[in-house]
């Protein structure tokens, strides 16, 4: 029996990937198309991008590599 179900498959972008912490400890945070995710560590991390509302920049200045972001979701 054939399943017809579609899967698709979204590959993290590593080059553009930045550490942070979503939940209890630092991860690599990869983006993907349509998703952040950080899947090294357990509990993972999945967060669609189209539940995002806003994204909030603090501590970014040139040259910098370290900086705060804050992910405000639609349902908040």
């Amino acid at each position: 029996m054939q399943n017809k179900t579609p899967i698709e498959v979204d590959i993290p972008e590593d080059e553009l990937a930045f550490t942070g912490c979503p939940q209890r400890q630092v991860v690599k945070i990869r983006p993907t198309q349509n998703c952040l995710v950080a899947l090294s560590e357990f509990p993972f991390f999945v967060l669609d991008v189209n539940d995002i509302e806003v994204v909030h920049f603090e501590r970014m200045f040139y040259g910098m590599k370290n900086f705060d972001l804050v992910i405000i979701s639609k349902d908040f």
